[in-house]
């Protein structure tokens, strides 16, 4: 599973016919992504059991760590966020 999630992380997704440049590329847009991402993963977190939470918190943990192999810190950064969510 981790194998796959981290090829995830090194596709380009298109959006064929959905409208692009929607959103400012500033910091607050950046922010409300973070913040959306974070409550998403609490949001599955509270519906997952705790064994399954503690499957993908390691799932994610192990791919920041790879992430942090790769050089990408933002990845890194943003994967322990939702690892801590997780737990």
């Amino acid at each position: 599973m981790v194998t796959t999630l981290m090829a995830l992380t090194h596709i380009n997704i298109t959006t064929k016919g959905l409208p692009m440049n929607t959103f400012k590329n500033d910091a607050a847009t950046m922010n409300a992504v973070i913040n959306a991402q974070g409550a998403l993963a609490m949001c599955i977190a509270r519906a997952l059991t705790p064994a399954q939470r503690e499957q993908i918190a390691t799932d994610l943990a192990a791919i920041a760590g790879q992430a942090e192999k790769n050089g990408d810190t933002t990845l890194e950064t943003l994967l322990i966020d939702m690892y801590r969510a997780m737990r």
